[in-house]
């Protein structure tokens, strides 16, 4: 009986073990690349959710979301909006206690921002627009396009950009 392996035997063992071990490492290269695009999107919704959350905090606290109750947007530069909404800090019949709270979105250096306090640094839309409510109760920015790097162009797999709306109802007014 021969107990010694024949070169053609040898060839086919490390061909199959080539096969496994390829098989092994594309799996892991695709779910990396997956993960990645994932945790990338994953990160602009974070963005996203943080300033909506702020965004209608404030708008809750707002005695009512209207010019006449301070409620304003103004340019602050080429592809930047400045909105600014009144504040109720406790007693709604007393403007005099409330404070002014400003939100600036700035595409020039991609960041959102409340009263100077960067909340986002992936901004990328020019041109967000006010839109005010036909009822005095709620507001919209819109669009508002987050992009995971804001000075590259858009790419779904290294780059992925995400869009919606922040909006705010204030809770002084039904609607």
């Amino acid at each position: 009986m021969k107990k010694a392996v024949s070169l053609t035997e040898l060839m086919i063992a490390i061909s199959l073990m080539a096969v496994i071990i390829l098989g092994a490492a594309v799996f892991d290269v695709t779910s990396h690349k997956f993960m990645s695009v994932s945790e990338r999107r994953t990160a602009l919704e974070n963005d996203l959710g943080y300033v909506q959350d702020y965004f209608s905090k404030d708008a809750a606290n707002a005695p009512a979301l209207s010019a006449a109750n301070g409620l304003t947007s103004a340019s602050c530069g080429t592809n930047c909006t400045r909105i600014y909404m009144r504040h109720d800090t406790g007693t709604p019949a007393n403007a005099a206690d409330d404070v002014n709270i400003a939100y600036e979105f700035n595409s020039n250096n991609h960041t959102i921002s409340r009263n100077g306090q960067v909340l986002t640094n992936r901004y990328v839309t020019p041109g967000s627009s006010l839109v005010y409510p036909s009822s005095g109760a709620c507001l919209r920015v819109r669009p508002v396009i987050l992009r995971y790097d804001p000075s590259a162009s858009a790419n779904n797999t290294t780059n992925p950009e995400i869009q919606g709306n922040i909006a705010g109802c204030s809770l002084g007014c039904a609607g």
